[in-house]
């Protein structure tokens, strides 16, 4: 059995289609019945467009907000350290660490390391922030902001490259350094 569209309908959507395609933006299309009967082809894609853009950049603003004042958090336990180790306060200067920083050294090993370091580098000049990395991770439990600093820092001997990790979990008041590195030409030295 031969099944075709009766040639009044076929012609409505032939025309329909042709005015479709005059429209530049004409995908996706859809296609719309009037009471009379008669069909008409319409698209979307302005209104989608618009849609998705605004909430691409409405997911991008929100998403971005709270990095800025992060990095100057951050940037506050980084300076408030570099005070804390000037003035020998190695004890206080533990406590802007978390717990993921002593895995492989202990709180006490780290404390007796510091005047080795001081005793090669020298004592604490001052730092200048260098540069900065930013990342909040969105997960089941909240959220998680990360960020990695480096510093270049004058000490009386010699200058080092320090880099600080630091993470703000969705209860912490405070950064924590969970990562701190310092890399110097005068660890080369005798």
């Amino acid at each position: 059995m031969n099944r075709t569209m009766p040639n009044h309908a076929l012609q409505r959507l032939t025309v329909a289609s042709r005015s479709c395609s005059n429209r530049r933006a004409s995908w996706p299309p859809s296609l719309s019945f009037d009471g009379s009967g008669s069909m008409r082809m319409t698209t979307l894609l302005p209104t989608r467009v618009l849609t998705v853009a605004c909430i691409l950049v409405g997911c991008a603003l929100l998403s971005g907000c709270g990095l800025g004042q992060a990095r100057k958090d951050a940037e506050k336990v980084v300076a408030r350290h570099f005070q804390t180790i000037a003035t020998n306060g190695y004890a206080a200067a533990v406590a802007d660490y978390g717990p993921q920083a002593f895995q492989k050294t202990t709180r006490e090993q780290w404390i007796e390391m510091q005047p080795k370091i001081a005793a090669k580098l020298g004592t604490y000049v001052s730092h200048t922030m260098k540069l900065g990395k930013l990342q909040k991770k969105m997960g089941s439990s909240g959220s998680t902001t990360t960020v990695v600093l480096t510093c270049e820092v004058t000490y009386s001997k010699h200058s080092a490259t320090e880099t600080f990790t630091l993470v703000k979990g969705r209860t912490g008041r405070d950064f924590k350094i969970i990562g701190h590195s310092v890399n110097s030409a005068g660890f080369l030295e005798e």
